[in-house]
């Protein structure tokens, strides 16, 4: 599913995740490219026999960057890759500086 909720360092990623009736990690991948490079673990999403909607919140993403990302689910049946994703954190922007005049007192 497309990220959304994204910041000049964050973003949130989703998914949509079936366990199959077995007990089912899920991770999420991401990276600048599709060799993704860091992960982050959501943890069980249980066992039933629904799909479930899972958001996870990344941070400390540099600004004005596009991410690739795909959730990784694995049980006792193997793991299973989501489709690469992409999204591009907003772009870098600069706080100007604050000016405070001082009276002179005399």
């Amino acid at each position: 599913n497309a990220a959304d909720n994204i910041t000049q360092s964050g973003a949130r990623l989703n998914a949509s995740v079936n366990p199959n009736g077995a007990s089912t990690n899920l991770y999420f991948d991401y990276g600048t490219t599709t060799g993704y490079g860091s992960s982050v673990t959501y943890g069980n999403i249980g066992s039933g026999n629904i799909t479930l909607t899972i958001p996870m919140g990344i941070s400390e993403l540099t600004c004005g960057t596009t991410y690739h990302y795909r959730a990784r689910a694995t049980n006792s049946g193997g793991t299973t890759n989501g489709n690469d994703q992409t999204f591009t954190t907003s772009a870098c922007t600069q706080t100007p500086p604050t000016v405070t005049d001082q009276e002179s007192v005399e």
